[in-house]
């Protein structure tokens, strides 16, 4: 892509971007559009690289490209160095740090979701507060002692409110698992307890038989005894 965009920039065209019967339409659309604007000689005489060069002027007059990225890590030095015109071609803007309100902004939008009370929630949103600016104070520390960045942008503290989520979301499926592992058990419990209530029903139900059936057993015992 960064190469097509080059190419546009500096030929005027990316070959094969538009078809014949594209071109075609855009020159017809284009001869309109000169008229209302005065450009007479390309609306009656204009040829189709006259009106394909007025198109590619349009495109770099309204066409604008931006591209956001994160000094963090390797990435941006790397994509530089492939491409070059992005520092010879582009202007470069470098955005600060959110400051604190932002960021609780942010974090309370993240948390927005989160089955906490409003109480609790403040406290983790401070708490992501203080690990984000104490970072940045160790990343100049480590500046100012090892002379090497270390950025901490905003998109590191999107990771840290990700990240955070994630967590919650893998301790809360963890604590859900055991909760039905605890429901399970307990419905067993009940279960081998409704059981042992029925055989202790039947026990009781049987118990005067059982006694008469001694009773029987001893006395032909007896009986067998004497003869």
């Amino acid at each position: 892509m960064l190469e097509d965009v080059n190419n546009l920039l500096n030929q005027g065209e990316i070959p094969n971007l538009f078809g014949a019967d594209d071109k075609i339409n855009i020159v017809e659309r284009l001869r309109m559009v000169a008229k209302k604007e005065g450009r007479y000689e390309l609306y009656n005489v204009g040829t189709q690289d006259r009106l394909l060069d007025y198109f590619t002027s349009k495109v770099k007059k309204h066409l604008h490209i931006v591209l956001a990225m994160s000094p963090t890590g390797s990435a941006l030095g790397n994509r530089i160095r492939n491409f070059p015109s992005l520092v010879n071609c582009c202007t470069i803007d470098w955005f600060f740090a959110w400051p604190k309100e932002a960021l609780e902004a942010v974090a309370a939008k993240y948390l927005e979701e989160t089955p906490f009370d409003d109480q609790l929630k403040n406290n983790i949103v401070n708490m992501c507060n203080t690990f984000h600016l104490n970072t940045i104070q160790l990343s100049e520390q480590f500046l100012q002692e090892q002379q090497r960045h270390t950025y901490v942008t905003p998109t590191s503290y999107l990771d840290l409110m990700q990240m955070f989520l994630k967590l919650l979301e893998l301790q809360r499926d963890k604590l859900y698992e055991k909760k039905l592992s605890y429901e399970g058990g307990i419905e067993k419990l009940h279960t081998t307890a409704e059981q042992v209530q029925i055989m202790q029903q039947e026990l009781n139900d049987k118990q005067p038989k059982l006694e008469e059936t001694e009773k029987e057993t001893i006395e032909l015992m007896q009986r067998i005894t004497k003869e």
